[in-house]
């Protein structure tokens, strides 16, 4: 890349990435109007992006704590209804021996 790409580039980086960062966030955060932003925000879906640190790891942390206890009584159900699946026949076939 020649230098004027670069210096292009160095430039850019340095006036778009922070826009999605923090700095962005507390920059433009004063010229969001209160009635932007709703009261109630039951009903809606959202997408946690950002994991691995911070805000969302949190955000996931809390969400995999509240549905971990859920899918592992769902996973003891679909495994205690595959074992009874396969011990059924069984159990028919000694009635039918005696």
């Amino acid at each position: 890349m020649s230098a004027p790409w670069r210096a292009a580039a160095a430039a850019l980086d340095v006036m778009i990435a922070p826009a999605f960062g923090a700095p962005g966030f507390h920059a433009r955060r004063r010229t969001w109007p209160a009635s932007d932003i709703p009261d109630d925000l039951s009903e809606r879906t959202y997408v946690v992006t950002g994991a691995n640190a911070g805000i969302g790891r949190a955000t996931t942390e809390a969400l995999t704590s509240l549905i971990e206890p859920l899918m592992i009584a769902f996973l003891g159900v679909v495994v205690g209804s595959m074992i009874m699946a396969l011990y059924m026949p069984m159990f028919s076939v000694f009635d039918l021996i005696q």
